[in-house]
Order: C-alpha cells, then sequence, then structure tokens
C-alpha cells in the first residue's frame, strides 16, 4: 500500500526538481535517510507527514494518485 504513495512522491519530487539531498536538508535529516525510507517504501505516518510538507506537498494528494 505504501508503494503508491512514495512512487508519487518521487514523480512529484522530480517534477518540482527537488532532490533527495535537498529533501533531507529541509526535513534535518541524511541523504542517505532520505534514500533509505524511499527504497524500503516504509515510515512512520509522521515522517511522511513531514517528507510531504517538506516537499510541498500535501499527503492527501499523494494518496489520491
Amino acid at each position: 500500500m505504501n508503494g503508491p504513495i512514495f512512487e508519487a512522491l518521487k514523480r512529484t519530487l522530480k517534477a518540482k526538481g527537488v532532490t533527495y539531498r535537498e529533501l533531507g536538508e529541509r526535513m534535518g535529516v541524511s541523504e542517505p535517510t532520505v534514500k533509505r525510507i524511499f527504497h524500503e517504501k516504509n515510515c512512520k505516518l509522521d515522517r511522511l507527514v513531514e517528507i510531504c510538507a517538506a516537499a510541498g506537498v500535501e499527503l492527501e494528494t499523494c494518496s489520491a494518485r
């Protein structure tokens, strides 16, 4: 179930030109941490909300795609 959300987030980041490094900086975490989260396609809800906020999208937008 998380897979489609992370795929939508990847597409959104690419469309906005936001790299994993930049997303990590916005979140206050390292680039490898962001890569791990996206590779595993798994994280706690509060982290997912944080990713969406740093990416500038609403969680509902990602989950509806």
